[in-house]
């Protein structure tokens, strides 16, 4: 959250600003890996879709204090890894989903 709001920021100087790209960056680039790594047919769109799931539940947890959020979010990304979203293939094995999971607990958030 403080990446978002400090982007917000109009007044935000230049190398804030890089910085902030530089996290989002970061983040589509690890989502991008762990659809790749699932064998994601689309993983540039399926790390897209994850961007957004995650911000969603960022802002749901935080701004809504919805308690579930990060445990509904992590369900719907092991569904869309297993192949539930376009751009993922259909047949997932549940040890590479679980793998990922794991990854996915130590992205920032």
């Amino acid at each position: 959250m403080a990446f978002v709001r400090a982007g917000a920021d109009a007044g935000s100087s230049d190398n804030v600003k890089t910085v902030c790209e530089e996290s989002r960056a970061f983040i589509l680039g690890k989502f991008t890996d762990l659809a790749r790594e699932a064998g994601a047919s689309e993983p540039e769109l399926l790390g897209k879709q994850l961007v957004l799931l995650y911000d969603g539940a960022s802002i749901a947890a935080h701004l809504d204090h919805n308690r579930n959020a990060v445990s509904t979010a992590r369900t719907l990304a092991a569904q869309m890894l297993s192949g539930g979203a376009p751009g993922a293939k259909t047949k997932r094995t549940a040890r590479r989903s679980s793998t990922n999971m794991k990854r996915m607990r130590r992205l920032p958030g």
